[in-house]
């Protein structure tokens, strides 16, 4: 009972959580408790993403700061979040994560999450460096493919995604494919799909 008073009294932005994680910084509206499954998600998907690239956080700037809202009006007003969208990395400054929770899709935003987060690990890379679309997108695919387990605390990335698979062999079954060399020069939806079958591959 007293949490669920908590949540209530930080359910509007201007009461809003303020949460610290091994690596991130949170704000949120969304529940404690619904929270504390993405920051545990989130922290172990950086610890995957270092270890499969060596990354490492600039230790004089700020952790990424992740900005979770519960309200779809707060989101789009405070966000300015692009209609129809659920998160979105900016990439400028000090960096920024902004994602909307929907409640009735929880395991889609967390994949949403995660696919965002990618691009911010990317940067993580080399900083300096302006990633084409692809590999950008198609990297966040092959990771965003991810399932946290809260019981075990783990997480696997890399699961196929079935509405990608499903529109690359529609594609393939009404005779369309797409040369490599037009894949990674060319920057469009097929990033998403046969970029991340190819990033599948790699992996």
């Amino acid at each position: 009972l007293d949490q669920a008073r908590s949540d209530q009294e930080h359910d509007r932005w201007m009461t809003r959580y303020k949460s610290e994680t091994k690596h991130f910084r949170w704000e949120h509206t969304v529940p404690l408790k619904t929270t504390q499954r993405f920051m545990d998600a989130c922290d172990a998907y950086f610890e995957i993403f270092k270890k499969d690239w060596k990354v490492k956080r600039d230790k004089k700037k700020p952790k990424l700061l992740i900005n979770f809202f519960s309200d779809r009006g707060d989101f789009g007003q405070i966000a300015g979040a692009p209609g129809g969208a659920l998160a979105y990395f900016m990439f400028i400054g000090n960096y920024d994560l902004c994602a909307f929770y929907d409640r009735l899709d929880p395991q889609f935003t967390e994949q949403v999450l995660f696919h965002e987060l990618g691009h911010y690990l990317h940067k993580l890379i080399d900083e300096d460096f302006k990633y084409p679309h692809w590999p950008g997108e198609s990297l966040s695919e092959y990771y965003g493919g991810a399932l946290w387990d809260a019981e075990t605390k783990k997480l696997t990335v890399g699961l196929v995604h079935n509405g990608r698979l499903a529109t690359i062999k529609g594609e393939m079954e009404s005779g369309k494919k797409i040369e490599l060399s037009k894949m990674i020069t060319t920057a469009g939806f097929e990033d998403y799909t046969w970029g991340w079958s190819f990033v599948h591959f790699l992996m």
